[in-house]
């Protein structure tokens, strides 16, 4: 998520609410995306895993990482 982070220009994002803030977990910086969990959680591990990444209009500029 970082690598995103720095690869789309984050510092120039509309909002960056939470990004780069590790008090936080990654599924709970900001995120687009409304239509549902942003998350998993692995009830087994008690692992939450970011399922859903949505960043429309938030001025994101560069390469996705691979």
């Amino acid at each position: 998520m970082t690598t995103l982070y720095y690869s789309t220009n984050g510092t120039e994002w509309k909002n960056s609410e939470g990004w780069l803030d590790y008090e936080q977990h990654e599924c709970d910086w900001f995120n687009t995306f409304e239509d549902g969990e942003v998350c998993s959680e692995d009830s087994e591990l008690g692992e939450r895993t970011i399922k859903h990444l949505m960043q429309w209009d938030n001025n994101l500029e560069g390469p996705i990482p691979p």
